[in-house]
C-alpha cells in the first residue's frame, strides 16, 4: 500500500448515518487533509441490532444505510437506469435467492429461517415456485433496492477515487446463522439437519474481554469448502471489490486455527482450537489487495502465514506502545472500533500526553499506512466509543455532528501528512 494516512469511520457514524451528501462531504474532507485512505466498517444488513459483523449475507448491502423514501420513489416512478438494472441482474444470479430470501423473512415475520416450515426452510421446489409467485412484487423490489445500493456505492466510490481516496473496508470472518448463505449453503457450514449449530464461532479470553466472546456464527466445513475449491470465499472476495480498493478481513486469524466451541454451550471459554485451512485456501488471494486483522491470541504460524501470503498486519498503539517496534508492512491504528477512544485509554492510564501527540508519533513510526478513527481526531472521551466487544448494549450508536470540519482540525490532519510526507 502507498504510504498515506487514513481515517476510520463506518457510514452509520456520518452525521445522519447514511449514503447522501455527508458521505461526499466526507471524502472532501479527506481530500482536503491530504489523506488518502478511508476505512469503513462491514455494509452487509444486521441480523439483529446494529452489529455489522453478524450479517444476513456476506454479499447483501445494507439497505437501513439508504433513504427509503429515495428507493421507493425510483422504482416507483422508475429514476434508473434500465440498462444498468438488466446488466446488474444478469452478472449478479445470487440476487434472485437472496430477494426471494428476504420475501421469505418478511412473509415469516422475520423469524430465522431455521425456524421456517421445513418445506420453505428445504427449499421444496414446488412450494417455493408457488410462493415466488406470491411474493413477486416484493422480490422485484428487494433486487431493485440491491442494485440502488450498489449503483449509490459506485458513485461515491468513483467520486472518492477521483478525489485520491481508497476505500479499506471490512468483511467478518463468518457470517450469521440467521443467514442467506446457510439457507442457500448448508453443507458448507457445521449445521445440523434441523438448521442447528453443532459448533459454534468466538475466541477465549484476550485483552479485549477475558470471559472470551461467544459470537455464536456457524463454523465452515472447511472440508466440503475445499472439495469445492473454495469457490464461496473466491466469489466472496470478487464482489467485495465492487465496495473496496482494500479489503481487511476480520479475525484473519482464523484462517490459520479456529475456536470452535460447542453448539450447546454458552460460554466462549469451553472452546478448542483447530487447525484452519492456512495456505490451501490463501494461495487463492495472492491477487486481492486484502489487510489481515491479526489482533488478540496471535501466534508465530497465524505471524508466518500472513507473512508467506504477503499481506500486511496491523498494530494497535493501545496493545502495543513500542512504536519503535512496528514494521513497514503493517497499518497502524490508534484504536479499532472495539477500542477505547484514545481520550479514554490517556485517562484511565494516567498518561499525560493528549491525543495529537501519540498520533502524530503514530505517522512518525516506519509503517507504510497510518489510520485513526475519526473520534480520536476528535478528543472524543467514552461517548464516542463504538463498540464493547463481550456487551450487547450501547454498541454502534455513535454518531459525529455536522459541524466536525474545523478550520483547526482539518489544519492539524494537514501538517501530519505533509511533515511525515503521508499526504
Amino acid at each position: 500500500m502507498e504510504r498515506g494516512s487514513g481515517i476510520l469511520l463506518h457510514i452509520t457514524s456520518l452525521p445522519n448515518g447514511i449514503l447522501d451528501k455527508e458521505a461526499y462531504k466526507f471524502i472532501d474532507f479527506l481530500q482536503e487533509t491530504g489523506c488518502k485512505y478511508w476505512q469503513i466498517l462491514p455494509l452487509g444488513i444486521p441480523v439483529m441490532g446494529l452489529s455489522p459483523y453478524q450479517c444476513l449475507s456476506g454479499k447483501g448491502s445494507n439497505y437501513f444505510l439508504l433513504d427509503e423514501d429515495l428507493v421507493k420513489k425510483s422504482y416507483k416512478e422508475k429514476e434508473y437506469n434500465y440498462e444498468n438494472f438488466k446488466k446488474f441482474k444478469k452478472s449478479n444470479p445470487w440476487i434472485f435467492n437472496f430477494a426471494l430470501f428476504l420475501s421469505l423473512k418478511e412473509f415469516f415475520n422475520n423469524t430465522p429461517w431455521y425456524q421456517w416450515p421445513f418445506e420453505y426452510r428445504y427449499k421444496n421446489k414446488n412450494r417455493i415456485q408457488k410462493i415466488k409467485l406470491l411474493l413477486k412484487e416484493k422480490i422485484d423490489f428487494f433486487i431493485f433496492r440491491e442494485f440502488f445500493f450498489r449503483e449509490s456505492w459506485k458513485n461515491l466510490k468513483e467520486y472518492g477515487n477521483s478525489k485520491g481516496i481508497k476505500i479499506i473496508g471490512d468483511i467478518p470472518i463468518y457470517v450469521a446463522h440467521d443467514s442467506f448463505d446457510l439457507w442457500m449453503n448448508s453443507n458448507l457450514f457445521l449445521i445440523s439437519k434441523k438448521g442447528t449449530l453443532l459448533k459454534k464461532a468466538g475466541v477465549p479470553g484476550d485483552y479485549f474481554n477475558k470471559n472470551g466472546q461467544l459470537w455464536g456464527n456457524p463454523i465452515y466445513n472447511w472440508k466440503i469448502m475445499e472439495k469445492n475449491k473454495f469457490s464461496w470465499w473466491i466469489t466472496l472476495l470478487k464482489d467485495k471489490l465492487n465496495f473496496y480498493d482494500y479489503i481487511r478481513i476480520d479475525h484473519f486469524r482464523g484462517f490459520e486455527s479456529y475456536w470452535s466451541i460447542p453448539g450447546k454451550s454458552i460460554k466462549a471459554n469451553n472452546g478448542k482450537w483447530k487447525k484452519g485451512p492456512g495456505k490451501k485456501l490463501l494461495k487463492n488471494f495472492r491477487k486481492y489487495p486484502l489487510i489481515g486483522e491479526d489482533l488478540g491470541i496471535i501466534t508465530d504460524k497465524v505471524r508466518t502465514l500472513l507473512k508467506e501470503s504477503n499481506i500486511p498486519g496491523m498494530e494497535v498503539f493501545q496493545f502495543n506502545e513500542n512504536i519503535q517496534s512496528y514494521e513497514k508492512n503493517k497499518i497502524v491504528y490508534s484504536g479499532t472500533h472495539d477500542n477505547m477512544t484514545l481520550k479514554e485509554w490517556l485517562l484511565l492510564n494516567n498518561r499525560v500526553e493528549n491525543n495529537f501527540q501519540i498520533i502524530e508519533k503514530l505517522f512518525d513510526s516506519k509503517s507504510d499506512v497510518v489510520i485513526i478513527p475519526m473520534q480520536d481526531y476528535l478528543n472524543l472521551g467514552k461517548e464516542g466509543r463504538m463498540n464493547t466487544p463481550g456487551t450487547k448494549e450501547n454498541n454502534w450508536l455513535w454518531k459525529m455532528e455536522k459541524d466536525y470540519y474545523s478550520r483547526d482540525l482539518i489544519e492539524k490532519i494537514t501538517q501530519l501528512n505533509k511533515k511525515y510526507k503521508r499526504g
